[in-house]
């Protein structure tokens, strides 16, 4: 329904135009009617009228300058104008503020009819061509967070992309949550996967990752109503599927609720740390990091993620967390029993492991860390109690923390090294979509023009070319070895588009996804 207000000092005709039509079967509601410009310019703000039927001449403001004080505001309606002065200069006056039309008194009702239809028709048009706009601007806007999302839980974001995502949240108070819902029977799994992804739809979950038995979302929320907004929607998966599904069930990995996006990657962690142990739970477990840290307890085991987890926010400069996974490491040795001391010794030999699978950087001195840890060896184990000792173990890893958040690039590393770190970089992250020269190259401190140059120079191939090669054979690998789909490897080797994928295989390889499998498979 559009809204009209109407305007005009000669209170007979203001009432009769109020009543010329049935306005409301033209789609149209009559929201004012009133006798003086400064009215009709409150009229229509207060109302936001979409339609402003006025008179040229009235007392306060005429038509014109009521027109112009729209205008300057910017307010957005479309203006007829009345006058009983067959004058050129006023039709010129109104023409020049591109009112919609400009009429005659005494009025011709069929003529004002047709004006105001045709003025409701073009804004209707322009209110749907508004509507699809901004359905596509949405669209864009989720595709794109999405995107994102998925890069940053896997670390692919390079510190600049990072740096801009927080600054659109900077401030708003948004939390965020990873929750992994698992198939507890795989009948059916594409059919559960729909509703699940319909269902996490109604509560703008982002879907980050799937597979036949299990999908990743991450929602996203004011703190303390994201934990309410998750219950909800375990709740409705869970009755959807038990429902639809034969009394089939689903159980949950919650990952850690974060106000700071730079910890979703560490969430991801945590989250494949809580699915390896959802195994010995059954079916409709609902798992967070409590439950590790109790089966470790209960079973007298070593939590050995537990130590991973620590060494990665050691390598990640995570200072502040690492004082709390320190001591949860502390009350996992208590409970190893009469073997902490022991269970200690081997701690401290994971923890370094970690530390160097995580990739500590020449410019990082890995002798004088190594030399550092030996020495912090020595004194851990030497102290009398496990208190003591976890005591220096917090200390060793904050100092490695500090060294290794403050590390530089040594500007004398010869270019062979330079791409053999690329190389390491594409291997680990060329299924992500979002691999980009740019992102590689700032990681190993190069402009991208440079980067490319000597890329190519060391390599023989151009960045484009060697990710491509790369990705394809990983796409004959799981070919051979797996009964993906096509679509299904396409995502797992870095493309968004299966049909893009499905032609960039064919140029490579000179034959259809399909006829490659059927040789390889006969």
């Amino acid at each position: 329904m559009f809204r009209i207000v109407i305007a005009d000092d000669d209170e007979i005709l203001l009432e009769g135009l109020t009543c010329a039509f049935d306005w409301a079967e033209l789609g149209i509601e009559v929201a004012a009617s009133v006798v003086d410009g400064d009215k009709a310019l409150a009229a229509v703000k207060e109302t936001e009228a979409d339609l402003l039927l006025t008179d040229i001449r009235m007392a306060n403001m005429d038509g014109l300058l009521l027109t112009t004080k729209l205008q300057q505001d910017e307010i957005d309606v479309s203006i007829i104008i009345m006058s009983a002065y067959d004058e050129f200069q006023y039709a010129q006056q109104a023409l020049r503020l591109n009112v919609e039309d400009y009429l005659l008194k005494p009025l011709d009702l069929e003529q004002l009819r047709t004006t105001v239809c045709r003025v409701i028709r073009k804004r209707s048009e322009a209110r749907k061509k508004h509507e699809e706009l901004k359905k596509i601007i949405k669209e864009h806007k989720e595709s794109r967070e999405e995107s994102i999302f998925k890069r940053l839980v896997k670390g692919y974001l390079s510190p600049g992309e990072l740096k801009s995502f927080q600054e659109e949240y900077a401030g708003s108070g948004t939390a965020w949550q990873l929750l992994e819902v698992c198939l507890d029977e795989m009948r059916l799994a594409e059919e559960k996967q729909r509703l699940i992804r319909q269902t996490a739809g109604d509560f703008q979950g982002k879907l980050l990752e799937w597979s036949g038995e299990k999908a990743l979302y991450c929602f996203q929320g004011q703190r303390e109503e994201l934990a309410e907004l998750i219950l909800r929607f375990k709740s409705a998966c869970r009755e959807k599927i038990r429902e639809e599904m034969q009394g089939d069930t689903l159980s949950f990995v919650n990952g850690p609720q974060t106000q700071e996006l730079s910890k979703l990657g560490l969430a991801y962690e945590t989250v494949q740390q809580i699915g390896a142990y959802r195994y010995t739970e059954g079916k409709e477990a609902d798992l967070s990091e409590q439950d590790i840290e109790k089966y470790y307890n209960l079973n007298h085991a070593l939590n050995k993620s537990l130590i991973a987890y620590t060494a990665r926010l050691a390598f990640l400069g995570e200072k502040q967390a690492i004082s709390d996974y320190v001591g949860r490491l502390k009350t996992n040795l208590k409970h190893v029993g009469n073997n902490s001391k022991i269970m200690l010794s081997f701690a401290l030999s994971l923890f370094w492991g970690e530390l160097n699978k995580n990739g500590i950087k020449p410019e990082a001195h890995p002798d004088k860390i190594q030399e550092k840890y030996n020495d912090y060896y020595k004194e851990i184990m030497a102290k009398g109690t496990l208190d003591e000792a976890m005591v220096c173990f917090e200390r060793m890893v904050l100092e490695f923390a500090r060294e290794l958040s403050e590390k530089e690039y040594d500007t004398n590393v010869s270019n062979e090294e330079l791409i053999r770190r690329a190389k390491g970089m594409i291997e680990r992250q060329f299924s992500d979509p979002g691999l980009r020269l740019a992102d590689v190259a700032a990681t190993v401190g190069l402009s991208p023009n440079y980067f490319s140059t000597v890329f190519k120079e060391i390599t023989g191939q151009g960045f484009a070319d060697y990710l491509t090669e790369r990705r394809m054979k990983e796409a004959q690998h799981l070919l051979m070895t797996t009964r993906y789909r096509s679509g299904e490897i396409a995502a797992r080797v870095g493309y968004d588009n299966s049909t893009y994928f499905s032609s960039t295989f064919k140029k490579y390889s000179g034959m259809t996804v399909s006829r490659y499998r059927e040789m390889i498979r006969p």
